[in-house]
């Protein structure tokens, strides 16, 4: 699957992992530091997604529902 966080063309220097919300829920959260000092949050709930990305160069917000 391609991973949002490379939407930045870079690889994250550091990107975590956590279970979130219910064991119903399926959800997961995914934190990145970018190289280029920018952060990025993806949260995955079943198969709905919510993509955040910070950095000098502006912020991207992309969300996705099945």
């Amino acid at each position: 699957m391609y991973h949002l966080s490379y939407i930045s063309k870079e690889y994250p220097l550091n990107q975590n992992s956590y279970s979130v919300g219910g064991p119903a829920e399926n959800a997961t959260i995914k934190i990145s530091e970018m190289r280029d000092g920018g952060k990025s949050y993806e949260l995955c709930v079943k198969d709905d997604v919510s993509f955040l990305q910070l950095t000098e160069k502006g912020v991207l917000l992309i969300t996705w529902k099945n």
